[in-house]
């Protein structure tokens, strides 16, 4: 269950599919102003030849005419194939102005997919490894490096209408139940219910409304109160949108029991550029700051040429359907290719494994635009579709 709420994509936004080159609108950078400690952020972005993420660097400052200092930065590698392989972070050094790496992640693309996160030994300047995760079609398995040897810690398991988490259990060599989700939706496929069920017998639930132009208009948050028999109302966020569609208000509030009231707690605003859909600054205020000297992202955008993928990866491949309306499936694909969905937002929605042909279920999609990516231990591609 989510606490904090801030929709900013942060990355190219728009572009061509599958031509020689492509343009692409890009956000450069972001600068963050808390107006209430006068702390100055910045973050810079750089791209691959293909419009992947390179690089992002961290800068801060004291106040606004100051320079500013660079603080950390991660960068991504990719293969041949524009597999993500590694990410590399580091820390800047003042004193001898040069980066100082201190972790990284490394990603190998087969059945599974396996991530392996490494720190730096300050003193041996050699990796050593932390934790790794595994990834089937609908499974997720996390390991510790203890001992020089790899052991179970979590596992999470996520299905189309439900999921569950578990914690390994050392003394009896068996996966605990720590919660599960259950999902509900509506004939359009729209989730209206998402409920966690705690091993505590807690259990806490999300409702999900639509306005009349199918668009998410609330989400309340519900604790199960046993004593009542009954759900009770914790929190809500509401979303309002301008004449263009856009989102423009996110208002974040909570129940006040004794009062039978709500009372906001956060609000987040979006000014978009006239020309385009994506926004140019967000304004995050706080009801405990008296609703004044708000968060301010200020994003940077420029146009830039990208190379698209090379003819290898366009051959052949294609989703059908599109439109959508209940299922698509994918052809010029091999066996045991990682699908995901993900919204225009970059939120990932749905991931599994697919075959030549297969139905992939669509219902719990609403409406709009949607990017899938097809992914191998050989390529990665990516394509637009649309959910009626």
């Amino acid at each position: 269950m989510r606490k904090n709420v801030l929709l900013i994509f942060f990355g190219c936004i728009s572009g061509s599919l599958f031509a020689e080159v492509s343009v692409k609108w890009c956000m450069d950078s972001v600068v963050i102003e808390n107006q209430a400690n006068e702390r100055y952020e910045k973050i810079v972005f750089e791209y691959t030849a293909f419009g992947q993420k390179a690089s992002e660097i961290y800068f801060s400052r004291i106040n606004l005419h100051s320079v500013w200092i660079p603080n950390f930065k991660s960068e991504k590698y990719y293969n041949a194939q524009t597999n993500e392989y590694s990410a590399v972070s580091s820390v800047f050094q003042p004193a001898t102005q040069t980066w100082k790496p201190t972790d990284k992640s490394e990603t190998q693309y087969a059945n599974n997919i396996i991530s392996t996160a490494y720190s730096i030994d300050a003193q041996q300047q050699n990796w050593l490894p932390l934790w790794k995760s595994e990834t089937s079609q609908n499974e997720c398995r996390f390991y510790q490096w203890q001992n020089n040897e790899w052991l179970p810690t979590n596992r999470y398991v996520d299905q189309t209408t439900e999921s569950a988490a578990y914690k390994w259990n050392v003394e009896s060599q068996t996966w605990n139940p720590v919660y599960s989700s259950e999902y509900a939706s509506d004939a359009g496929g729209r989730l209206l219910v998402a409920t966690l069920y705690l091993q505590n017998k807690n259990k806490e639930a999300i409702f999900v409304r639509y306005d009349a132009e199918n668009r998410l208009s609330s989400e309340i948050r519900y604790q199960w109160n046993e004593k009542q028999a009954d759900w009770i109302e914790q929190q809500q966020i509401e979303y309002q949108y301008d004449d263009n569609n856009r989102l423009q208000t996110l208002t974040e509030s909570y129940r006040d029991m004794e009062e039978d009231t709500w009372i906001n707690r956060q609000r987040t605003e979006y000014q978009y550029n006239t020309d385009h859909d994506f926004p140019v600054t967000i304004s995050i205020f706080d009801s405990e700051k008296a609703w004044t000297s708000p968060v301010i992202y200020s994003c940077f955008y420029s146009q830039k040429t990208f190379s698209n993928l090379p003819e290898i990866f366009k051959a052949g491949f294609s989703v059908y359907p599109n439109p959508v309306i209940q299922y698509f499936s994918v052809s010029g694909i091999e066996d045991n290719t990682w699908l995901m969905v993900s919204d225009m937002n970059g939120k990932r929605l749905l991931n599994q494994f697919i075959n030549e042909g297969e139905s992939v279920p669509a219902q719990s999609l609403p409406e709009g635009a949607y990017i899938v990516t097809l992914q191998t231990g050989k390529n990665t591609v990516s394509q637009k579709i649309i959910k009626k």
